[in-house]
């Protein structure tokens, strides 16, 4: 037998993680069934709120990363267990997330009561911008045509 092989199969390290690759096969349909339920309830909440709810999403997003890095260790692209040997993986340590605000509502928003003014969100001041001056060593523009004076220097 090959020094490599035997070593690869004598070693303990090569069948602890066969056993973690059975566990997290078991743990990824749970997680896997978990989604499918998060997406129904989702779905309910839309139907009868018309919005999404952001702690479901926040939940099913962080499910996602989840699974994604189960696999990730049980196809070998990943030699870091995932939780709850790793701290539990947040989305925005993932996939991109464009969160409930990215599902379109089926209607549009209710138009303001007649004689309102729309609200506007507040927006902050303006800093005031400080024009640099040019330096000694820029020339003046040269003017549009011929026939036009320089602009005189302020």
């Amino acid at each position: 037998m090959d020094d490599d092989l035997k070593r690869s199969v004598t070693t303990g390290e090569t069948w602890i993680r066969l056993a973690f690759i059975l566990l997290f096969a078991m743990v990824v349909q749970v997680v896997e069934l978990l989604l499918a339920v998060i997406a129904i309830v989702q779905w309910l909440f839309l139907l009868f709120t018309r919005a999404p709810s952001d702690r479901l999403s926040d939940f099913g997003d962080d499910l996602t990363v989840f699974n994604y890095q189960i696999w990730q260790y049980m196809t070998q692209n990943s030699n870091e267990r995932p939780w709850p040997f790793a701290p539990w993986p947040y989305s925005t340590e993932g996939l991109d997330n464009e969160g409930p605000e990215s599902v379109a509502s089926p209607t549009p928003a209710p138009a303001a009561p007649s004689g309102a003014e729309p609200a506007t969100p507040a927006e902050p001041p303006a800093a005031p911008v400080a024009e640099a001056e040019p330096e000694a060593s820029e020339a003046p523009e040269e003017p549009a045509s011929r026939d036009e004076d320089p602009k005189p220097a302020s």
